[in-house]
């Protein structure tokens, strides 16, 4: 199955050169096994319907740089995003959104490359590049 939606997007790099700039970097399932939700090079996150094939809604830009993952809690209420620039040595990214609040998050120096959330929902795990591992 292909999902639809997953458009592509030309983006221009700071030397002005063109780059196709629009790829899936991580995906997961909702609880539920009929949706999923992708984090994608140009900065946004997909809900996509598995039954449909295509998207829920648009796109929702969640940050200033790309989504590296995505984790969806036990419960399906819960979606965090994480990302950041590996070319370069800013701090990431990692955002929370539940009940159409997004939240961001601190504490990565560098760009957050892995999240889970626990079994109870009570705990977020992620990681970076910045070698730490943070709990919150």
């Amino acid at each position: 199955m292909t999902l639809e939606g997953e458009e592509r997007i030309i983006a221009y790099s700071p030397d002005g050169k063109r780059e196709n700039n629009s790829y899936v970097h991580s995906i997961c399932y909702f609880p539920n096994g009929k949706q999923t939700i992708s984090g994608s090079s140009d900065k946004s996150v997909r809900r996509s319907h598995l039954q449909e094939g295509k998207e829920i809604g648009e796109a929702q830009v969640v940050g200033e740089q790309e989504v590296f993952m995505v984790s969806v809690s036990t419960d399906g209420r819960w979606v965090v995003a994480g990302g950041g620039d590996l070319s370069c040595d800013g701090p990431g990214e990692l955002k929370t959104c539940g009940t159409g609040i997004m939240t961001t998050l601190q504490g990565h120096s560098r760009t957050v490359t892995c999240i889970n959330i626990s079994m109870d929902n009570k705990l977020l795990a992620s990681g970076s590049t910045d070698s730490t591992a943070r709990i919150a």
